[in-house]
């Protein structure tokens, strides 16, 4: 009865066009809509990349990069549903191996000066719906850094070096571990997690973001502007 209740006075919508639905996150018109952003499903990582698998839902342009940057700076917590609803039917061939699921880790400030964790809400819809253990206390952010989002490609790697660090070792030891990210750009985040990671004992990482963008001067400047 209260879940009915609940339903007529916040009814479902779509993330991307607010219309009410009854199925899903993600009404059928948009899911029509957004196939011409679909990113390749899976991609094998070369040898220069300590993450095994990248998986990345969607290509980060239009409506897509519009309504990521909401959810990342304007407190629009509950688009992560809509987001991750793709991704979620990608990893879904990942099913059988995947032991752990971990979000990118946010420093403590930023943190609290967002009010979330923007990896970790799509992390938890994940695990979810996949049916996984989600683990938020094994990768830490320990420097406050710059925000990747604003720096240039030669600049990213060098802001991560040494960000992240693992606890709790043993629970990672030999397993296959879902790390989940929001946006992929040069790779330089996730792949500083993952080099943590492998070196504590994992075995395997796939790698997983709602979209993948391509660096540029343009995708710099908009993101500043949000941030402000």
């Amino acid at each position: 009865m209260l879940n009915k209740i609940l339903n007529y006075v916040y009814p479902d919508v779509c993330g991307f066009c607010n219309k009410i639905i009854s199925e899903e996150y993600t009404c059928k018109s948009c899911q029509e809509k957004l196939k011409y952003m679909y990113e390749s499903e899976k991609q094998l990582v070369s040898v220069n990349k300590y993450f095994d698998v990248l998986i990345c839902a969607y290509k980060y342009k239009g409506i897509i990069r519009s309504k990521i940057l909401q959810y990342k700076f304007k407190n629009k917590k509950y688009l992560y549903t809509s987001l991750s609803e793709r991704l979620i039917k990608l990893l879904n061939m990942y099913s059988d191996e995947i032991d752990i699921i971990i979000p990118v880790p946010i420093h403590f400030i930023r943190n609290f000066n967002r009010g979330y964790n923007q990896s970790f809400l799509i992390a938890k819809f994940v695990a979810q719906k996949m049916k996984k253990e989600l683990k938020n206390n094994i990768l830490k952010k320990v420097r406050n850094n710059k925000p990747q989002s604003i720096l240039t490609s030669s600049k990213r790697k060098r802001n991560v070096c040494n960000a992240y660090v693992i606890k709790k070792e043993n629970l990672i030891k030999e397993k296959t571990i879902l790390l989940i990210d929001d946006i992929y750009t040069t790779g330089a985040t996730v792949n500083e997690c993952s080099k943590v990671l492998k070196e504590s004992g994992a075995k395997k990482i796939i790698v997983a973001t709602i979209a993948k963008a391509m660096l540029s001067k343009q995708v710099v400047k908009e993101e500043i502007k949000w941030m402000n």
